[in-house]
C-alpha cells in the first residue's frame, strides 16, 4: 500500500471542515443589498438562463415574482439554491460574494 493511500482519509477529514465552513458563511451571511447592483449582478452571471420577465423562460424560469406575492420563495430558500444549485442550476457559491449575493436577492425582491 501506498502512502498516500494511507493517509488520504486523514486528508479528507482535514479538508471536510474546511468546506463545510466555506458553505456555511454564504447562508448565514446578513449583508445589506443593493437592488441596482443586483441588476448588474444578474446580468452578470443570470441573465443568460433566467428572465425578470413574467412568462419568459429562457433555460431557466422566469424569476419574476420569485420574491413576493402569495408563493412567494423566502430570501434565504432562493440564497440556497444559488449558492448550492438545483436541478438543472449549476452552484454559483464559488463564484459570488457575499454582497453579490445579498444584490441578487434585493434585485429579485423589486422583480
Amino acid at each position: 500500500m501506498s502512502r498516500f493511500a494511507l493517509f488520504s482519509p486523514f486528508l479528507c477529514i482535514a479538508i471536510s471542515p474546511t468546506l463545510i465552513r466555506a458553505q456555511a458563511t454564504h447562508a448565514t451571511a446578513r449583508v445589506q443589498g443593493n437592488a441596482e447592483a443586483g441588476q448588474a449582478s444578474f446580468q452578470r452571471h443570470c441573465v443568460m438562463c433566467h428572465a425578470v420577465t413574467e412568462g419568459v423562460k429562457i433555460v431557466g424560469p422566469s424569476l419574476y415574482g420569485e420574491m413576493r406575492g402569495p408563493h412567494a420563495h423566502t430570501a434565504a430558500s432562493v440564497r440556497e439554491i444559488i449558492v448550492n444549485g438545483k436541478g438543472q442550476m449549476p452552484a454559483l457559491g464559488k463564484q459570488l460574494s457575499d454582497q453579490d449575493l445579498a444584490d441578487i436577492l434585493a434585485y429579485l425582491h423589486k422583480q
